[in-house]
């Protein structure tokens, strides 16, 4: 909300200082009887109490139009974003593994899912879709420039919801089929896991080169410390050893003709992703447009019912008392 012409707020000062001096301009009748001075001790009607009534009102209407004049408006802020666009495919190991603590003091996945809504958020323009991985893979958010939608996804992601073992042949696989038909510009998978790969009918080679094929780049991002990590359970902890397969994502990275990245903490993890934040840019162009609409009506219809009231207080109950 805003004001056309928010100086005439000055005049503001009118109806105050007329408020002030009609208040106590006036003073209360005393009767004087030799040295001595007595308060008439008369009961105060309703009427006496509510003279002063009319005064307020007149104030306030004053107040009100000259609100009304300063002419408030509704501020509507559109904003057009331009871009080529990017298609994206986030692919997220949820296997049993990511519950991790190597990431202290948070798991790998807890880690994974910050960044990774962090990355999503700063992608304006770009279509955006999530792959979820375990034993089997399933596209959990097709393509699409609603980010709060997928970013929500990523959050609700649990490990192990789609068993404990790791498809990572059929990750890939199953975001390659999503980006085959897409029509962006690029087309980008960006493949986070910590294993290697033990479930699915398609190993991650044969994957990748179908990827490339397509004109899909894949980017690899292996995430977990190097040695034994700790993972909670409700018999107790156990430990796991380092199972990251390497080797297998390099050669994904590199026959989908993109790069291979080991975050071993959170900060690198998010050093990876602005990496490729970078690496994956469009030209995006903004158009900011301002519309204003009027809302001095609502003020004026009060002003005039303000002003009507105070005629009909003056002129009947209040007649002989102002």
């Amino acid at each position: 909300m805003s004001l056309q012409q928010p100086w005439l707020l000055i005049l503001l000062i009118v109806p105050v200082l007329v408020l002030i001096r009609r208040w106590h301009g006036r003073r209360e009748a005393t009767i004087v009887v030799g040295d001595s001075r007595f308060f008439a001790a008369l009961p105060v009607s309703l009427r006496q109490r509510l003279r002063r009534l009319p005064l307020l009102i007149r104030v306030l209407t004053i107040a009100v139009l000259i609100v009304t004049a300063a002419r408030p408006q509704l501020e509507k802020v559109t904003q057009r974003i331009t871009s080529e666009g990017i298609d994206i495919i986030i692919a997220l190991d949820l296997s049993e593994s990511m519950r991790a603590l190597d990431f202290a003091p948070k798991d790998r996945l807890t880690v994974a899912k910050e960044v990774t809504s962090d990355f999503i958020e700063g992608r304006l323009g770009d279509r955006i879709g999530l792959v979820l991985f375990g034993t089997r893979a399933i596209t959990q958010c097709p393509l699409t420039v609603d980010h709060g939608v997928v970013i929500q996804l990523v959050q609700k992601a649990q490990p192990g919801m789609l068993g404990p073992a790791t498809a990572i042949g059929m990750a890939v696989a199953t975001a390659t089929n999503r980006l085959r038909d897409a029509p962006g510009k690029s087309r980008v998978v960006v493949l986070v896991t910590d294993g290697n790969n033990t479930a699915g009918k398609i190993d991650p080679i044969t994957a990748a080169r179908l990827a490339k094929a397509l004109g899909v780049k894949i980017y690899t991002v292996a995430v977990g410390a190097k040695g034994q990590a700790i993972i909670p359970g409700p018999a107790g902890k156990r430990y796991i050893g380092d199972e990251l397969d390497e080797d297998t994502l390099r050669e994904v990275a590199r026959e989908g003709n993109g790069k291979f990245y080991r975050a071993t903490d959170a900060d690198s993890l998010k050093r990876i992703f602005d990496e490729i934040d970078q690496l994956e840019r469009t030209k995006v162009e903004r158009e900011k447009s301002t519309h204003y609409g009027d809302r001095f009506e609502p003020l004026l219809w009060a002003g005039v019912a303000l002003l009507m009231l105070e005629l009909l207080l003056v002129g009947g109950p209040l007649r002989k008392v102002v």
